[in-house]
């Protein structure tokens, strides 16, 4: 198996392949964009993956557009990605903007994705606003022939109400659930590698902490010894 090195800077990750002529074939980055559900807090998570490109060096960068059709670009999201390699070396870059839903709802947001190459143009790729305001909110006659909470006790059935719920919660999920299968996943990966990299980071600080408390007492009792 061919070895490879690495070097990382800034938001741009280049590898470096070794004895390996059949990768050094420039590949443009097959690129998804998703938008999950609306979350407890009223957030949405954008997120925005390029993967299968050669050579591995990809920048990505997301820009709003509001009503009125002006475009700003969002700051500092280039500067958080996420690299994931798999076991045959198949490298996924993951950006993830974490917006309002409000802004959400009322703005067009834009993953532009720059890739190393001189005959690849950006790639961009749009998530248009959520389309919440009339048609996803409920017909007034449903609304008013779906039982409140606390007619459940009197008789309406758990099996018709539990469907009216679905009806009415179906339509804004599934014009937010863009994306494949596997965001569920990507997501959870995400989370779960920025965790480890938390307590890889408390961990050295700790260590780095009891190693320069060591030396000082050592140093200490020397100097004492001395004297």
């Amino acid at each position: 198996m061919p070895k490879t090195c690495s070097y990382l800077h800034s938001n741009w990750n280049i590898i470096f392949p070794s004895n390996n002529t059949e990768s050094n074939q420039i590949k443009e980055p097959k690129v998804s964009a998703y938008l999950t559900t609306k979350q407890d807090n009223e957030k949405n998570i954008l997120l925005c993956q390029a993967r299968n490109m050669f050579p591995d060096m990809v920048k990505i960068t997301w820009e709003a557009e509001d009503q009125n059709k002006n475009t700003v670009k969002v700051p500092g999201t280039d500067d958080e990605l996420l690299e994931q390699r798999d076991e045959g070396q198949e490298v996924s870059v993951t950006s993830m903007l974490i917006i309002n839903h409000q802004k959400a709802k009322y703005s067009k947001f834009n993953c532009i994705v720059q890739h190393d190459s001189s005959v690849n143009k950006d790639q961009r790729f749009t998530i248009e606003r959520g389309e919440e305001k009339p048609d996803v909110t409920p017909v007034p006659g449903l609304v008013q022939t779906c039982p409140p909470p606390k007619v459940k006790q009197e008789g309406e059935g758990e099996d018709q109400e539990g469907g009216d719920d679905q009806v009415e919660g179906e339509g804004p999920d599934e014009k937010l659930n863009w994306g494949s299968p596997g965001l569920s996943r990507s997501l959870y990966l995400f989370r779960l590698t920025y965790v480890v990299l938390l307590v890889k980071n408390v961990l050295y600080f700790c260590s780095v902490s009891v190693l320069l408390y060591k030396r000082r007492a050592w140093n200490k009792e020397i100097h004492m010894s001395k004297t």
